[in-house]
């Protein structure tokens, strides 16, 4: 497997806003967009390393007014779902799959939805609808398994398999 040792961030203007981006590999693009208040330096050089070489150019960037990019940010999962289809076609390469983790979970389903011809797939993890789920209700035995420590990860850990 490819290790990640640096990789440079490319400060590009997108709708008058500087915005810190990141391209690893080559390839069908992946973007991958983050978790409330996620920069580009949280994303595990693991996972970037294992996407990259897949055939992927992997794209990050940070969102509106987090981390190194400029701006205010949005006060709408909707807002944050609009700015991410200006850095996506900004970039030339839509359609283009997305990756949502947690809140970018929340965006990359909005983002889905509001643009089409942006977005060719959509993979979710860790989120849930934008709004949440009110009717969802946790059993006592899930609470008690989340909450127990998994140091080796085998409660956790699923295989996840990408298929083009």
């Amino acid at each position: 497997m490819t290790t990640l040792t640096k990789i440079e961030t490319e400060l590009v203007v997108v709708d008058s806003v500087s915005v810190a981006t990141r391209t690893i590999g080559s390839g069908k693009r992946l973007v991958l967009l983050h978790r409330f208040r996620g920069t580009l330096d949280d994303w595990d050089p693991a996972l970037l390393s294992a996407l990259a070489p897949a055939g992927r150019e992997v794209f990050v960037f940070d969102s509106l007014g987090i981390g190194q990019t400029g701006g205010v940010t949005p006060d709408t999962v909707e807002g944050m779902a609009d700015f991410a289809a200006s850095v996506i076609r900004a970039g030339g390469t839509e359609p283009v799959d997305v990756l949502g983790w947690s809140l970018g979970g929340f965006v990359a389903q909005v983002l889905a939805i509001k643009y089409p011809h942006v977005v060719r797939k959509v993979v979710l993890a860790g989120t849930m609808p934008a709004g949440g789920a009110p009717e969802l209700v946790w059993s006592a035995d899930w609470l008690k398994r989340a909450s127990r420590p998994d140091p080796d990860g085998r409660e956790r850990a699923r295989p996840v398999v990408w298929r083009q």
